[in-house]
């Protein structure tokens, strides 16, 4: 089964146990490493670790977020108690009251009852190992739910990744059979100009053969297509592996980039130049899919968080400012932050549309 899972996610479980009533939510965002945080009742706070190291067993990479509530709602988790002093002093109150005034001393137990603060009614605190054991036994349900979820997710970033490697592909057999045209639209060039120079006389077929063959060498592509698809490959039967693949597949994304770069640097062909820049965009998805540095870096800082996903084709990450970031840049809330002009909105909107369409046409 392939590992492919999204570092997002969200899950909750419940659990009605021992007179406890416990409910966990999780919540990931994309991470670098593993960082848990935690919100745990009051006088909870020794399910810091158990948690911790709970969850850590099952994630391997994110910003987990847990939160959890403990209600104890069992009748034996209920202690009464008679506040002797008060209701002592109530009952001499009632009895010196009927002798001062000749009243009837008819005094009773529901007399006393109704007295206000008679009784103390505590809630009597679980015992640890109570509480632990019900919250776990809640963290797994809401673990659960939270891994598929994460799977669920993964299985589409699977499925964007192969379709934007196979575009990839596409685009290396095209460079692969276009760059011997390069050369030899470059030595029909190269021999025209030689005799347009020299007046139509003989042409120096060694001369032209040496011009020719260093050209070729300069802009020859081989060793870097030959490469790209190896890395395409490496990439796909990544995908396929039973093991977490997110560094790796980094890795491989960013060798990807530095033989699209190198191909670049030696194209002399205006087709070949616009084909590199298609490649470039298609691994910059690929990348975005997974993480962007930036953004992790704003995540990470608290300045930004993800809102949720669009409902588009690569399924984008939505995020929005937080309360942090409205603190550091000094604005008291998001309406004070600079607009953007309709005609630039309407161009952002018109560029997401044309490539959502793309995508769906393909």
């Amino acid at each position: 089964m392939s590992m492919v899972r999204s570092m997002t996610g969200f899950g909750r479980g419940k659990l009605c146990e021992s007179g406890l009533e416990v409910t966990v939510e999780l919540k990931s965002v994309n991470h670098r490493y593993f960082e848990f945080s935690s919100r745990l009742p009051r006088g909870c706070a020794y399910l810091e670790e158990p948690l911790k190291d709970f969850c850590r067993g099952k994630i391997s990479r994110g910003k987990l977020e847990i939160s959890v509530t403990v209600e104890e709602n069992g009748a034996d988790s209920t202690l009464i108690e008679i506040n002797e002093p008060f209701a002592d002093a109530y009952f001499a109150a009632l009895k010196k009251l009927s002798e001062r005034y000749g009243i009837e001393n008819d005094i009773k137990l529901s007399s006393l009852v109704g007295a206000a603060d008679i009784f103390d009614v505590k809630k009597q605190q679980a015992a640890e190992e109570t509480v632990t054991a019900v919250v776990l036994g809640a963290a797994d349900e809401a673990l659960k739910s939270f891994i598929a979820m994460r799977e669920a997710e993964g299985i589409k970033l699977e499925r964007d990744v192969r379709y934007r490697a196979e575009l990839i592909l596409g685009r290396v057999e095209f460079i692969e059979k276009q760059s011997p045209e390069t050369v030899k639209a470059y030595r029909d060039k190269l021999e025209q100009r030689i005799r347009e120079l020299l007046s139509d006389a003989s042409v120096d077929e060694q001369r032209l053969l040496t011009e020719t063959a260093i050209f070729a060498d300069k802009t020859a592509v081989d060793e870097e297509t030959v490469r790209l698809r190896s890395h395409i490959s490496q990439l796909c039967a990544l995908l396929e592996s039973d093991e977490p693949v997110g560094r790796k597949l980094d890795f491989i994304v960013q060798e990807m980039n530095r033989e699209a770069n190198t191909i670049g640097s030696k194209a002399q062909d205006i087709e070949i130049a616009h084909t590199v820049v298609d490649i470039k965009a298609e691994i910059e998805k690929i990348r975005g899919v997974k993480c962007d540095h930036a953004i992790n870096k704003l995540v990470e800082y608290n300045l930004v968080q993800e809102l949720g996903r669009l409902d588009a084709p690569g399924r984008p990450i939505l995020f929005g400012t937080t309360e942090e970031f409205l603190r550091n840049f000094g604005v008291q809330s998001t309406e004070d932050l600079p607009t953007i002009s309709p005609v630039k909105m309407e161009d952002f909107k018109a560029e997401a549309e044309e490539e959502i369409q793309l995508q769906l046409d393909l």
